[in-house]
């Protein structure tokens, strides 16, 4: 329910076209087009034509389309304009965009000649910008890819940003109505709407009273309840999947995480098992050599006391290898002197 003094503010499609496509606000709606192009009103008074807002279907299978608000303006201009403040969902700019070419191409099914087509503008109000740097209102023509020759006049989109304009642009005089116009827009009460439409005289004063009027409809009350459970509803499956997609994530990334971690575990263990192994086996290795370094040894000394004829198990005794290696190397071992010769060990005792 709405209470007293407030409105269902004129963002909500259903009531931006109760207000701008109804014949009997033909007064409003040519303030409004004074307003935005800076044309006087005493001008347009007369050359405005509310179109039926439904788009041709060009055959069966196409589904049933159609705009907020199309005007025709002095029989040379077709004019369509577009809410978008309470919608933002990918390709509503690309459906807008469609609906502007679908209009201006309709031109053809009816007129033969070419150059007499109109001159056909979009003009949609966001809540959104449509460009990286924040602009009130950006405007849109077909130029070519360096900007500077234009192919055709007879076709521009713009974008206003209405929710940009409605926090940051303050200045509200009355030359820059673009501003007044969409805090008029945004408005949740009728003293905003009062206080702002003052200059416009009588046609300020229709503005109020037919906002009044269309926030206290029934069928507009039940199109604006309805908004707001729908816009409850998207609000909550959006929370619920936001919260599942969170919970989906951080699962995710925990699994994600111990694969990593064994991962970088498993590398990280197979260097050091490689570091330590080749640490190991260099010291095995120098224990190796030294080993068969110091039998090297050993196997020199006793080919020498072989060559000498000494005696197998003294030469065992003395190197420490057994007498199979030692009688395995005396096979090939050549003595130096013969053995019948006689060995004389003398044995000297030092002096006590």
């Amino acid at each position: 329910m709405i209470k007293e003094k407030q409105i269902i503010p004129l963002t909500y499609d259903f009531m931006f076209k109760a207000l701008f496509g109804n014949e009997k606000n033909i007064k409003i709606l040519t303030q409004f087009l004074s307003d935005y192009f800076n044309m006087d009103y005493e001008y347009l008074e007369g050359k405005i034509k509310i179109l039926n807002s439904e788009l041709i279907k060009n055959n069966k299978k196409d589904k049933k389309k159609s705009v907020d608000v199309i005007i025709e303006l002095n029989e040379k201009e077709i004019i369509n304009l577009e809410m978008n403040a309470n919608r933002n969902y990918p390709g509503l700019i690309e459906r807008n965009t469609a609906y502007i070419c679908k209009i201006f191409s309709e031109q053809f099914i009816t007129d033969d000649e070419y150059n007499k087509t109109k001159k056909c503008i979009q003009i949609n109000f966001n809540n959104f910008s449509v460009t990286k740097n924040k602009r009130k209102k950006v405007i849109y023509k077909l130029y070519d890819s360096k900007g500077k020759n234009l192919l055709t006049e007879n076709l521009e989109i713009h974008h206003i940003d209405i929710d940009y304009i409605n926090k940051m642009c303050y200045n509200e005089t009355i030359k820059e109505k673009l501003n007044i116009w969409v805090k008029i827009l945004k408005a949740t009460n009728l003293e905003e709407i009062e206080k702002r439409s003052y200059y416009m005289g009588e046609i300020g004063k229709s503005l109020v009273n037919e906002v009044e009027r269309l926030s206290n409809d029934e069928h507009i009350i039940g199109l604006y309840d309805g908004e707001l459970h729908e816009r409850k509803v998207r609000a909550s499956i959006l929370s619920f999947e936001r919260q599942k997609a969170k919970e989906e994530g951080f699962n995710e990334g925990i699994k994600k995480g111990i694969e990593e971690g064994l991962e970088q575990g498993i590398d990280e263990g197979i260097k050091q098992g490689i570091k330590q192994g080749i640490k190991q086996g260099i010291e095995q290795g120098m224990i190796k050599g030294i080993n068969q370094g110091i039998n090297q040894e050993k196997g020199e000394i006793a080919k020498n006391m072989i060559s000498n004829n000494l005696d197998i198990n003294l030469i065992s005794n003395i190197t420490g290898l057994s007498v199979e290696s030692i009688k395995e190397l005396a096979k090939h071992q050549k003595p130096k002197f013969d053995k019948t010769e006689k060995i004389t060990i003398i044995s000297r005792q030092s002096d006590s």
